[in-house]
């Protein structure tokens, strides 16, 4: 079963959501918008527009979903009481839809600070409570006059818990470095920060990506001579418990051998003196004694020079069992077996 846990690797802040009001409104908190007309552009997060309106308890009947050029108009007309946008800092929906209020009233819109912010963010850690810093937005005055609050989605770059620690690391540094050059193909990419590396994130970071943030990452000479000293260590310990098992196998083996070896000795006093059912028998257990010895050959445990000096034995011994067999005044009555 795979390993369902994921870790951050790192974190890209693509969507600060802001409200818009028309200049002058005398509106200081988002609740005084329950019961208003919102205008929202088209394209809108559904997952950050739920969240937010939940939050406040504004009706969905309220909302009225149009372009960011028709912000302007629509806040004019008084069709709306405030217009809400999300988007990245730069270049996007926010300033468009700045653009289109002052164009239409001929001044510069107003900002609505988002002061419960943190505790959207305690509500759902997907999103995390942001800043808009002073003169973000540029101009003559520069916008906004003061620093905002707001809320952002979370783009997290995640891993396997089971990711190597150096594999995470490296990624992360590999994001950070390239992060001008990634700007060029995506944009969104300017937001991309580290992650938080406290522990009681939401989810954890990767040991790796901790590591490389704090400056203590290993290097991978480093991790050579872990890996090196680990394999000593293995050795170390099973090396001994390797010898001693194959020693363990080896007495057995030998034991065995010297144990077939005394009873061809048994069986080569026989052959001299046992009756004739004695000798047929004695015949057939040599016979079986060799096909041991050649299983053992075959194992490669039983060395050649060994085999040979007993096949002959049994050899001669087969030979002598055979002459006796055919002497007729071998002893044909049966006698007390000396057979094992």
């Amino acid at each position: 079963m795979p390993n369902l846990q994921h870790r951050k690797c790192g974190r890209t802040k693509v969507a600060r959501r802001n409200t818009l009001l028309p200049p002058g409104a005398k509106i200081d908190s988002v609740s005084e918008l329950a019961g208003k007309k919102l205008a929202v552009a088209k394209g809108f997060d559904p997952g950050l527009l739920k969240s937010f309106t939940e939050f406040y308890g504004l009706r969905t009947a309220d909302l009225m979903e149009m372009s960011r050029t028709e912000f302007g108009p629509a806040l004019k007309a008084k069709r709306a009481a405030a217009a809400i946008a999300a988007g990245p800092l730069g270049l996007g929906p926010i300033p468009d839809a700045f653009a289109s209020i002052r164009k239409s009233f001929k001044a510069k819109p107003s900002y609505l600070d988002i002061a419960e912010a943190d505790a959207i963010v305690a509500r759902w850690p997907s999103y995390s409570s942001v800043e808009i810093k002073q003169g973000t937005f540029g101009g003559t005055p520069t916008e906004p006059e003061e620093t905002i609050h707001t809320f952002a989605v979370r783009i997290l770059l995640v891993s396997r818990a089971t990711l190597p620690d150096r594999v995470a690391g490296e990624l992360t540094r590999l994001l950070m470095t390239t992060k001008a050059k990634l700007v060029i193909a995506l944009p969104a990419a300017v937001h991309m920060e580290a992650p938080d590396t406290e522990r009681s994130s939401l989810l954890p970071v990767h040991p790796g990506t901790v590591a490389y943030l704090d400056g203590e990452q290993e290097s991978l000479l480093d991790q050579t001579v872990n890996y090196y000293w680990l394999a000593v260590m293995v050795v170390a310990i099973f090396a001994p418990l390797v010898g001693w098992i194959a020693s363990r196998s080896r007495r057995r083996r030998n034991n065995e051998a010297r144990a077939k070896l005394c009873r061809v000795v048994e069986l080569a006093t026989l052959a001299k003196s046992g009756t004739a059912d004695e000798l047929v028998m004695a015949d057939a257990e040599l016979e079986r004694i060799t096909e041991w010895l050649l299983e053992r050959l075959a194992a490669d445990e039983i060395e050649p020079d060994h085999f040979q000096l007993i096949e002959r034995i049994i050899a001669q011994l087969r030979a002598t069992i055979e002459k006796r067999l055919g002497d007729p005044t071998t002893v044909r009555a049966p006698s007390k077996s000396r057979l094992k």
